[in-house]
């Protein structure tokens, strides 16, 4: 489900649900009062650089048709409607309002009081908005940020390790170096086979951005990675990957953990750490399988921060071992995965 802001100049806002494609999209914001016509509407260049308002109440119900249009291309950045009909009919419908917005990369916002913006307008004319459509949960972010080909860092280092980057930092890079290990970066996109081929030492599965669930092929990758007996280590995103690659379940935090100073404690020696952290989602304690025990939680809330395989060289932890500019509290966790290897 997308969400939608549009914010006019003079401060009001309106929050709505979003349609059409995902970004912000500016531009004078102007009314049509039609009853019919809103295919020919959103194809008249006359709208062009506009956000166009539709005050008639229900649009998109009998879909859209080529038949209809004034020119080929859609016009208006953006469309206000107070209710979006995506169960359209008609006989020479082809498809949905929605669907050809997208395509077009037009944003929409639907569920608002359009009578109070038309209100607005007829008193004060014309004026320029923004709307904002964005869709949060469930969205891949990983694939834009990853590097999109192999890459080779410190060739002559000791026993090469595989880092699966979705999103990884240059702080884990520069940690790896320190323990004179080969390090080779894979996109996110990679296959197990790919990996295993080259024959690692070791796999990092780094830290990124975003829902988790939104990465089936990176969970696909990571579950036949842990049908082998080589040393795994998750960072952030990465341990939630590794959880959701075992059968485990992630969920959203409400404000998430971002920050210098979260405090974990190490379960088996009872010593607290302050933890650098920057994650919006958590693994449930309670979806793990008996394959895994924990190894750190956070003392101000409970979150499961790290886990630990009790038969294989798998380990990973939610906060960021290679924080910089610090604490530098958990580096050890670096040297303690270069001795698995």
């Amino acid at each position: 489900m997308k969400k939608a802001i549009l914010i006019l100049n003079n401060n009001q806002i309106y929050r709505g649900k979003g349609f059409g494609a995902t970004g912000c999209f500016f531009g004078e914001l102007v009314f049509n009062t039609a009853m019919t016509g809103y295919m020919e509407a959103i194809t008249d260049p006359s709208y062009a650089g506009q956000i166009l308002t539709f005050t008639y109440p229900l649009i998109g119900n009998y879909g859209i048709s080529r038949k209809w249009g004034e020119s080929p291309k859609i016009y208006p950045v953006a469309i206000v409607v107070s209710e979006l009909n995506n169960d359209h009919y008609h006989r020479d419908a082809h498809d949905s309002l929605e669907n050809l917005l997208a395509a077009h990369h037009i944003g929409g916002i639907a569920g608002i009081d359009t009578r109070s913006i038309v209100n607005f307008l007829r008193n004060h004319g014309c004026i320029p908005a923004v709307l904002s459509v964005y869709e949060q949960e469930g969205r891949d972010f990983v694939k834009a940020i990853s590097t999109q080909k192999k890459i080779i860092i410190n060739e002559k280092g000791g026993n090469t390790v595989a880092l699966i980057d979705y999103g990884a930092k240059e702080s884990i890079v520069q940690e790896l170096i320190k323990e004179n290990l080969k390090v080779v970066i894979y996109p996110s996109t990679v296959k197990a086979k790919e990996i295993l081929s080259d024959n690692p030492q070791g796999i990092i599965l780094s830290n990124g951005p975003g829902d988790p669930v939104a990465l089936p092929y990176a969970i696909s990758t990571i579950r036949a990675l842990l049908k082998t007996t080589i040393p795994i280590f998750g960072i952030c995103l990465g341990h939630q990957l590794m959880a959701l690659a075992d059968g485990g379940e992630t969920y959203k935090l409400k404000f998430g953990h971002r920050g210098l100073n979260h405090p974990v404690l190490d379960i088996k020696s009872q010593k607290a750490f302050f933890t650098s952290q920057n994650h919006g989602y958590a693994v449930k304690a309670e979806s793990l399988s008996k394959n895994w025990e924990t190894l750190f939680i956070n003392i101000n809330d409970g979150t499961v921060e790290g886990f630990i395989h009790r038969n294989k060289p798998f380990f990973s932890v939610q906060f960021h071992p290679e924080a910089n500019p610090g604490p530098h509290d958990t580096t050890f966790l670096f040297k303690q995965f270069k001795a698995l290897l």
